[in-house]
C-alpha cells in the first residue's frame, strides 16, 4: 500500500484488501484436468520431489 501511495497512478488492487481480510488467498499444490474419462492430477511441490504430506492431501480430497 505504502509503494501504491507514493505512485498514485498505480492504485492498491481491492482484491489484495479483500485477500487479507479473509485469511490471504488459498494456493492449491494440485492441479487437475479431465481427459475423456480421465483426471489427470498434477501435484506442485518440485523442491520437496512432490512428496505428499497433509496440505497435499487435503487438496486431493477437494479435487
Amino acid at each position: 500500500k505504502d509503494w501504491c501511495k507514493e505512485h498514485t497512478e498505480f492504485p492498491f488492487p481491492k482484491s489484495l484488501d479483500k485477500a487479507k481480510a479473509e485469511g490471504g488467498w488459498k494456493v492449491s499444490r494440485i492441479v487437475a484436468k479431465k481427459q475423456d474419462n480421465v483426471a489427470i492430477l498434477t501435484i506442485r511441490r518440485p523442491q520437496v520431489l512432490n512428496a505428499l504430506n497433509l496440505d497435499v492431501l487435503t487438496n486431493l480430497k477437494e479435487e
